[in-house]
């Protein structure tokens, strides 16, 4: 499908939500990007998860990227004068394009892993913890950079995207031994980051948050409470620049209460059903199609809301010294320094 048909453009937009720890990325209609992929367990559909073209994905994507980005020539530039994208790794990211084509976006691309996998070199990491696995694309970059001596813990809520991740890890270390072992761990975040549960982790060398948008900072908190992040270590959280819509919410300020939404609504309904009327359509279902629109927007509103918050939060941290970066969607990387406060 052509990305420049309006009609399309919108089915994309309400598909795009991967209700994993990935929790938000168009969080429009809470909608599970892997509710049509075969289960794993089911032997009928063992030959069919095999046979994705993943030509036919990696073709479609890159029309997709060649119609809406303008920088496309140069990001392909980029990748090609990047360093080698290992054979496993282009197979796993080709692979979950191929499954899940409206979701491609969710992969951090070969610029970003290789990025991450040189984070990890330049800083020595051994031990890393990733938030939002998806098809654990990566997951394999940050294992590619730690050797077999280092362990990445990832985790997902999505236990069928988990699936699928797994199946890439099982492949990674047949066939790279000398990459750090992977622990896939499905669990919500807010479960996973409880402090009981972190007493029994010892502190990482480098975190990756790239799930559940609006627990950015509640996790950032619950790590340092928990002592998991020491001076030296490297916090990275992906897609704070959230399509560029936080720089229109710096100037827009604070949110809105929640009178104004109630309000909102009520005048959208109310549009709707008089443009119904006078167009002589169902007035019942345009109220119905206002009312999600509304609450839509208001949940969009909340989520900027908290990803503006969070950058606001790392900028003033006394224990981070960060870079806000405007790779893809935006990439935060801070490293942890001595707390001001013991000197």
């Amino acid at each position: 499908p052509q990305l420049n048909d309006k009609k399309e453009n919108k089915a994309i937009d309400q598909v795009s939500h991967f209700r994993g720890v990935n929790f938000v990325f168009n969080d429009r209609m809470g909608e599970s990007i892997t509710r049509d992929l075969p289960q794993l367990n089911d032997k009928k559909n063992t030959t069919q998860q095999q046979e994705f073209d993943t030509r036919a994905a990696e073709a479609l994507v890159n029309s997709a990227r060649q119609e809406k980005d303008t920088n496309y020539e140069l990001y392909q530039y980029a990748e090609k004068l990047s360093g080698e994208e290992y054979g496993v790794l282009k197979k796993a990211r080709l692979d979950a394009m191929a499954r899940f084509p409206h979701a491609a976006h969710m992969l951090c691309g070969p610029i970003q892993g290789k990025f991450l996998k040189m984070l990890c070199q330049i800083s020595g990491a051994k031990r890393v913890l990733e938030l939002g696995t998806f098809c654990g694309y990566g997951s394999l970059w940050l294992a590619s950079a730690l050797g077999k001596d280092g362990q990445v813990i990832t985790v997902d809520r999505d236990t069928r995207a988990a699936e699928i991740a797994q199946t890439h890890f099982n492949a990674a270390s047949t066939h790279h031994p000398d990459w750090a072992k992977i622990h896939l761990i499905i669990s919500d975040t807010g479960e996973f980051l409880s402090l009981q549960n972190l007493q029994s982790y010892e502190p990482f060398d480098l975190v990756v948050l790239d799930a559940d948008k609006k627990g950015y900072a509640a996790a950032v908190d619950s790590l340092f409470q928990a002592h998991l992040l020491r001076t030296g270590s490297i916090l990275v959280a992906d897609n704070t620049l959230w399509k560029g819509a936080v720089l229109g919410f710096d100037k827009a300020g604070a949110s809105f209460s929640s009178e104004h939404w109630i309000q909102r609504e009520q005048i959208a309904r109310e549009e709707a059903r008089h443009f119904a009327l006078s167009q002589g359509t169902d007035p019942d279902l345009a109220e119905r199609e206002a009312k999600q629109s509304v609450k839509s927007e208001r949940r969009d509103r909340a989520l900027l809301q908290a990803m503006h918050e969070f950058n606001i939060k790392i900028r003033k941290h006394p224990r981070l010294d960060q870079l806000l970066l405007p790779l893809r969607d935006g990439l935060t990387v801070a490293r942890v320094i001595d707390d001001p406060s013991s000197s």
